[in-house]
């Protein structure tokens, strides 16, 4: 099903993600993008930048659930020192945190600013990372995640298509109203 992008905001620079210990992840340049399906929301998904350290850490973590089973091969080189950019998907589970008590990306927004270390939209684990790229200069070297392809319920990598699997997922179906929320 196509997914139209409904709604972009910048989240700017000082929203931090939390690892499955609590540990902070700060990351840069934050765009927050809510995708709708329909009248259901679809998918929320952030764009953003991390520093070189914490791109270290993100990647001998397996952070956003990069694990190398996940990962495709690496296009145009490889990392460099400098900031890398990852874009990640909310999971299908928590898109009803979201869908319930957001209507625009403003309030989403909101919820995210508002997020502590254990709520589930801060912590790293409730997003898959679909691209993990660098700019070097008018190129980009980086990868795509099997996640790019698929809609995860659940941590365990499925087979790309091109392995015999077909697309898992569609939009998420949380109860009609508001965004998907409740109905009057």
């Amino acid at each position: 099903m196509r997914r139209n992008v409904v709604e972009r905001v910048e989240l700017g620079d000082h929203m931090v993600l939390h690892d499955r210990e609590g540990a902070g992840v700060p990351v840069l340049r934050c765009r927050l993008e809510l995708y709708q399906a329909g009248d259901q929301l679809a998918e929320v998904r952030l764009a953003f930048a991390v520093n070189a350290d914490v791109w270290r850490r993100i990647d001998a973590d397996a952070l956003f659930h990069l694990t190398p089973e996940a990962r495709g091969p690496v296009f145009a080189g490889g990392f460099q020192p400098g900031d890398v950019e990852l874009d990640v998907r909310l999971a299908r589970a928590s898109l009803p945190l979201v869908a319930l008590r957001a209507e625009t990306a403003a309030d989403a927004a909101r919820l995210f600013a508002g997020s502590r270390p254990t709520d589930e939209l801060a912590r790293t684990e409730s997003w898959y990372a679909l691209h993990v790229k660098q700019p070097l200069g008018r190129l980009k070297t980086g990868f795509r995640t099997v996640w790019a392809d698929t809609f995860p319920t659940t941590a365990t990598p499925r087979p790309s298509p091109s392995e015999g699997a077909g697309p898992a997922g569609g939009p998420a179906t949380p109860p009609r109203g508001r965004r998907g929320g409740p109905s009057a």
